[in-house]
Formats: C-alpha cells, sequence, structure tokens
C-alpha cells in the first residue's frame, strides 16, 4: 500500500486520519485526508522509493542514498 510509505513523510496528520476513521468521524478523516493527496501524487511520481527519501533527506532524517539501478528523485 502506497499510502503507509506517505505516512514517514506526515506522520502525525496520517496517524490522525486512521484514529479519526477508527472513530467513526469520517466527515473530519476526510477533511484531514484532502490535503494528503497531492503530496501523494507527488511522493510516487518517479519509482519508489525515491522521492520519499528525498523528502525525508531535506527534513534532515535520513541521506539520500539509493542502491543501483535505482535513481535520485529529480529536484
Amino acid at each position: 500500500m502506497m499510502y503507509a510509505d506517505c505516512a514517514h513523510v506526515r506522520t502525525t496528520q496520517f496517524a490522525r486520519v486512521i484514529a479519526l476513521v477508527q472513530d467513526g468521524q469520517i466527515a473530519q478523516a476526510r477533511a484531514l485526508w484532502a490535503p494528503l493527496v497531492p503530496l501523494i501524487s507527488a511522493l510516487f511520481a518517479k519509482p519508489n522509493p525515491a522521492c520519499i527519501k528525498a523528502a525525508l533527506s531535506q527534513s534532515g532524517l535520513i541521506e539520500n542514498r539509493l542502491r543501483e539501478p535505482m535513481q535520485q528523485a529529480s529536484p
């Protein structure tokens, strides 16, 4: 599931969406989910995990390195 990978970038927001769904607060969950959709699309614009690693690297959380034959995401 590609959404799980995106949760590394917006962990708190994804966790809140899940909690709201589990609590039956679907409208609130959808409202919080909607802004995540463009992020999910952007993170999968290139083969996984290039964009996710790039985003985490920009946040200072990891080093942006991939094993061959994978290529880093373009700016």
